[in-house]
């Protein structure tokens, strides 16, 4: 039994979780239970309500301090279960602190308590696409480097550079521009007037303002060629609506823009002279060129001169007539004319050999250097048109291969296309457009004996 005015304590052992805490019939009124379970041992007492409730919790056999700590102290333990004070602990990595469903988390380092509540922090952005690591700088940097980072996580101290080298501006004035006073140095000008024209003040020199007549800026943003604006050199003086030109020399001819070829030279001969121009009732002269309209027939046989033998005779003839002038599309007879034929003469080409029968009449090589793939033609040939190819190797035959059976390629009519050259001989063929079939027919063969 215990001593007067005393209670005892009860001890109750359980390793089951369930039944560690005693039931209120266990306890009376200021009884102290100590259970013990896989946990550690708990404390427990009976308040007046007749409710059990559990003082303290040791779980796994913590050790507490043996004496109290300093003011701001923490608890900290050494990881077997000893528990000691501590100014400065030391954290697991990573440390997370975190956020809310609005905000990203921020750790706060707040002010000297004596100067107030205000903080700084450092805050996460609300959103990320991905994690994001910052290496911080592995030592000091010196006084003015900044922290500058190599795109990949990694922090350093630097020193910032100025745009295009040089020195920047420190100070500058109000209204004035920057501008380089020496090769790697800018500065800044002076005031620049109101409403003037900048000045360039050359090498090193600062710019400056020219003071500008009345309406002149009102003047300089119209269009040129509107009423209102300057007239410039080489620009288009419009149609203005009033004005009077005074203190002006007279307009010469030359200066006038716009005039047709000669047109400047003509005006400035007197009317009646050769090379004037022909105003309505005025003498004709002799001009040195000029085309003459809503005039009445002129002679070709009398009334134009400078013309070659026969030329007048034959521009009176009727066109494609016997000694009239032939047109490109009439039927005329060409008697003691020659047409010359158009020959792509070659030493040697590429194959296969694309050809055009638009551009040559013959395609010749003089010392074929390897085998020949000879293609369709490329050109748009005419009904009975004809062409011929001369060949010769270089000392060496060479194979032969004419493209058949295709638009604009070779059929051979009554003779064999050669499939080799002769050494040093040369050998013609000759080819007439049939355009029904949409073949060249390789009429005749002839072999250098």
């Amino acid at each position: 039994m215990p001593a007067t005015n005393y209670t005892p304590i009860q001890l109750y052992r359980t390793n089951t979780a369930s039944t560690t805490q005693p039931s209120g019939a266990n306890l009376n009124f200021g009884e102290l239970a100590i259970n013990y379970n896989d946990g550690g041992m708990i404390l427990y007492a009976k308040n007046t309500s007749g409710t059990v409730i559990k003082l303290m919790n040791n779980p796994a056999n913590l050790k507490y301090p043996t004496a109290d700590g300093t003011a701001g102290q923490i608890i900290q333990t050494d990881g077997a279960g000893t528990l000691s004070f501590t100014s400065a602990a030391s954290l697991a990595t990573p440390l997370a602190v975190i956020g809310n469903a609005t905000a990203g988390a921020e750790i706060r380092l707040p002010e000297d308590t004596d100067n107030g509540s205000s903080y700084v922090a450092w805050k996460a952005p609300n959103s990320l696409a991905a994690n994001v690591t910052w290496t911080m700088p592995t030592a000091d940097g010196t006084a003015g480097q900044t922290w500058t980072t190599n795109g990949s996580g990694t922090l350093s101290f630097g020193t910032l550079g100025v745009a295009g080298g040089g020195t920047g501006i420190t100070s500058g004035t109000s209204g004035g521009i920057p501008y380089y006073s020496a090769t790697t140095t800018i500065a800044s000008s002076a005031l620049l007037a109101a409403n003037a024209l900048m000045v360039g003040g050359g090498a090193g020199v600062a710019p400056s303002t020219v003071t500008t007549g009345s309406n002149v800026l009102t003047a300089l943003a119209v269009n040129v060629g509107t009423a209102g604006a300057f007239v410039v050199n080489g620009g288009a003086l419009g149609t203005p609506s009033s004005g009077t030109l005074t203190s002006c020399t007279g307009l010469p001819v030359s200066g006038v823009s716009g005039l047709g070829t000669n047109v400047a030279t003509a005006l400035a001969v007197a009317v009646g002279s050769a090379g004037a121009v022909v105003v309505n009732g005025g003498a004709l002269g002799t001009p040195s060129s000029g085309t003459l309209t809503s005039c009445t027939g002129l002679p070709i046989s009398t009334g134009v001169s400078g013309l070659g033998t026969g030329v007048g005779a034959a521009l009176g003839n009727t066109a494609d007539a016997a000694s009239g002038v032939a047109t490109t599309t009439g039927t005329a007879t060409l008697t003691n004319k020659r047409i010359t034929q158009r020959c792509n003469a070659q030493t040697t080409t590429a194959s296969p050999f694309a050809w055009n029968s638009d551009s040559y009449d013959q395609q010749s090589f003089s010392a074929l250097a390897n085998a020949l793939t000879i293609n369709a033609d490329a050109g748009t040939p005419t009904d009975g048109q004809r062409t011929t190819f001369r060949i010769k190797d270089n000392g060496t035959a060479r194979a032969l291969t004419w493209t058949t059976g295709s638009s604009k390629a070779f059929r051979a009519i009554g003779v064999t296309l050669p499939t080799t050259t002769v050494i040093n001989k040369t050998v013609y063929v000759g080819c007439i457009y049939n355009a029904a079939d949409d073949r060249w027919d390789a009429v005749a063969v002839a072999q250098e004996a």
